[in-house]
């Protein structure tokens, strides 16, 4: 459960505290009664909009025509007398669903960053657990990217505000730091996340890859329906950061076709013995010889002496 996360009321500036008592507040915060037809989802994501599945949406329809709504939707003005949906897209659906005319809304003057905010932050009321991978992903650097639009320091090593996300979400600072690099994903290796054919450790190993690179890895683990595991990922990484991973050497990986160099037996001479035997200006080529003759007449000898 989330302890941190101000409510909905607080962001709104909609609590019973003093301060809002006054008469301009009061006006403002004012619930009025809007049509459906005139509300809009937020513009910006499919994110927490559909939490309902049918029969839910339909027992929340049900309430509805028992009790009413019971909380307002938060909505803002956008143009032309139609409102954005900021909180309550569900109870707009369930609105419709029981057949009302209106809907009780309050209207909320915010700008697009203020407007974001509000918007993940209805979303983390009931925590992360009922979101996928690739939303939890889309929500932490989304807040991340909106504080950093207000001017606040985002810093991954010594960010404040990551270890009071860290806070808010209920995860560890770590973590939070571990969403924000798989936000590198593309969007169809973030769906690969979501159906676990793609861990979360493997996702890791990846995210840096260029976007072509990832598409291939997308259209093989999707195709063949195999999942990447932490041993190959980590191989794919390693030949990524030598520069050596490209489309052939990829699919040799993946296909467990790639055959390791042998290690070839090498010695590196004794600068002393080298000085002794050698001119430091005495072809490479001409030392190798040298070397190989008196080789051959070691172990020459060493066999007529048996």
């Amino acid at each position: 459960m989330i302890n941190e996360l101000k409510s909905i009321d607080t962001i709104f500036g909609l609590d019973d505290s003093e301060d809002n008592l006054n008469e301009e507040n009061q006006n403002r915060n004012e619930i009025v009664n809007i049509s459906p037809d005139r509300l809009v989802d937020y513009r910006k994501s499919d994110i927490g909009k559909k939490r309902y599945n049918d029969q839910d949406l339909q027992d929340l329809a049900d309430s509805i025509k028992e009790h009413g709504i019971l909380q307002p939707v938060l909505i803002r003005p956008i143009e032309n007398d139609v409102y954005e949906i900021l909180a309550g897209h569900n109870r707009k659906d369930g609105a419709i669903l029981a057949d009302l005319d209106t809907v009780p809304c309050i209207i909320k003057e915010c700008d697009d960053t203020q407007a974001e905010l509000v918007f993940i932050e209805s979303n983390l009321e009931k925590g992360l657990d009922h979101f996928s991978e690739s939303e939890k992903i889309e929500l932490i650097y989304r807040r991340h990217a909106a504080l950093k639009a207000q001017g606040r320091r985002t810093d991954l090593e010594k960010d404040p505000e990551t270890t009071t996300a860290a806070k808010e979400f209920n995860l560890s600072r770590s973590t939070v730091t571990r969403y924000m690099k798989l936000h590198k994903l593309t969007s169809n290796l973030k769906k690969l996340l979501d159906n676990k054919l793609l861990p979360v450790v493997s996702g890791l190993e990846v995210a840096e890859f260029p976007e072509e690179l990832q598409e291939q890895l997308f259209f093989y683990l999707e195709n063949k329906n195999k999942k990447l595991d932490t041993k190959t990922a980590q191989s794919l990484a390693s030949y990524y950061q030598k520069g050596k991973l490209n489309a052939d050497t990829m699919l040799k990986i993946l296909e467990g076709t790639l055959k390791p160099r042998k290690k070839q037996n090498s010695y590196k001479m004794n600068k002393k013995v080298f000085k002794k035997y050698f001119r430091p200006e005495q072809p490479q080529a001409e030392v190798e010889e040298i070397i190989i003759k008196a080789l051959e007449m070691y172990f020459h000898e060493g066999q007529e002496g048996e």
